[in-house]
C-alpha cells in the first residue's frame, strides 16, 4: 500500500523540518506499507537524503492555501493530510471590521470541509493540529495585547491561539458525530435494500429506495495537540518557529496520532 502524506512544513539550511524525523519513524515502524511524502513544493528534509516533497510555504495563510487546495488534492491524491495552519492568520493585522480569530476559525472550518468532502479523500485520513505556541513574550504584560510587534513581525496572543485551537477541536468533534450518524443511517438503508431485494424473485433493485447522499471521509478526523507538545523555551528557535528539538517533538506527536488511529490499523490489515 502506498500511503502519501500531504504535510505543510518548511525547511531551512540550519533547521530540518519535522518531516525528517517523522519519515524515519514511519519507515522503522512498519514494513507493511510504504509512505511517500507528496506536494508541490520541494526541499531537502535534512542534510541527509530524504523525501523532499511537501506542501509548506513560508508565510502562507489559510485562504491562500484554500485557493490551491482542491487542485493539489486532485493532483497528488494523498491518503493522509497533516494540517498545521493558522499562525500567520492570527498574527495578521485586520481592519477594524474584522476579528482575526473569528475570521480565521471560519476559514479553517472551510478548509477542513474542503478536505473531508473531496472525492480524492473518500478513504483518506485527516489529522488537524492544534497549532503551536507562537512567541516568547518580551514582557509579562505582552499577554494582554491581541497582537504585539517584535522585530517587525506580528505575533498572535496566546488567548487567540487557545480560542482557535478550541474551535478546531469542537468542530472536528461535531463533524465526527455527524459522520458516525450518517454511516449508521446508510448501513440501515443498505440492510433494508438487501431485505427488499431478497423479496423480489427477479433479484432486481428496481423501484427500491437508494442511498444518494454522498458521504465524507470514511475515517474520523483526528486532532493533534501541538500547542501542549512544544512548551519549553528550547523547543523554539525564534518567536515563531520550532527548534530541532521542537521539530522532533512535533514529529513524535504526528507519528503517535497516526500509529494509534483506526486508519493505520485498516491499512496494516489490507497489506497482509
Amino acid at each position: 500500500t502506498h500511503t502519501h502524506t500531504h504535510t505543510p512544513t518548511i525547511h531551512t539550511r540550519t533547521y530540518q523540518s519535522y518531516r525528517y524525523d517523522l519519515q524515519k519513524m514511519l519507515r522503522s515502524a512498519t514494513q507493511d506499507f510504504f509512505f511517500d511524502f507528496v506536494g508541490s513544493n520541494s526541499g531537502p528534509t535534512s542534510p541527509e537524503d530524504g523525501d523532499m516533497e511537501h506542501e509548506g510555504y513560508a508565510g502562507i495563510t489559510i485562504d491562500e492555501t484554500q485557493n490551491r487546495l482542491a487542485e493539489r488534492l486532485r493532483e497528488y491524491k494523498p491518503d493522509v493530510v497533516l494540517l498545521h495552519l493558522g499562525t500567520n492568520d492570527l498574527g495578521h493585522q485586520w481592519d477594524a471590521t474584522h476579528n482575526n480569530v473569528t475570521h480565521s476559525i471560519k476559514e479553517i472550518r472551510q478548509m477542513i470541509d474542503t478536505i473531508r468532502t473531496h472525492e480524492d479523500m473518500r478513504f483518506g485520513k485527516l489529522f488537524v493540529a492544534e497549532i503551536i505556541r507562537s512567541f516568547k513574550p518580551l514582557r509579562k504584560n505582552d499577554y494582554e495585547f491581541s497582537v504585539f510587534v517584535k522585530d517587525g513581525v506580528y505575533h498572535p496572543l496566546h488567548s487567540d491561539l487557545k480560542a482557535f485551537n478550541a474551535a478546531i477541536v469542537s468542530y472536528t468533534k461535531k463533524l465526527n458525530a455527524q459522520q458516525q450518524q450518517q454511516q449508521q443511517q446508510q448501513q440501515q438503508q443498505q440492510q433494508q435494500q438487501q431485505q427488499q431485494q431478497q423479496q423480489h424473485e427477479s433479484g432486481s433493485s428496481h423501484n427500491m429506495p437508494q442511498t444518494t447522499e454522498p458521504m465524507a471521509m470514511a475515517f474520523p478526523i483526528s486532532t493533534v495537540d501541538m500547542y501542549n507538545t512544544l512548551t519549553q523555551d528550547e523547543d523554539m528557535r525564534d518567536s515563531l518557529h520550532p527548534s530541532c528539538s521542537g521539530e522532533a517533538k512535533m514529529a513524535k506527536a504526528w507519528f503517535d496520532a497516526m500509529r494509534s488511529s483506526e486508519w493505520w490499523q485498516v491499512m496494516a490489515r489490507r497489506s497482509l
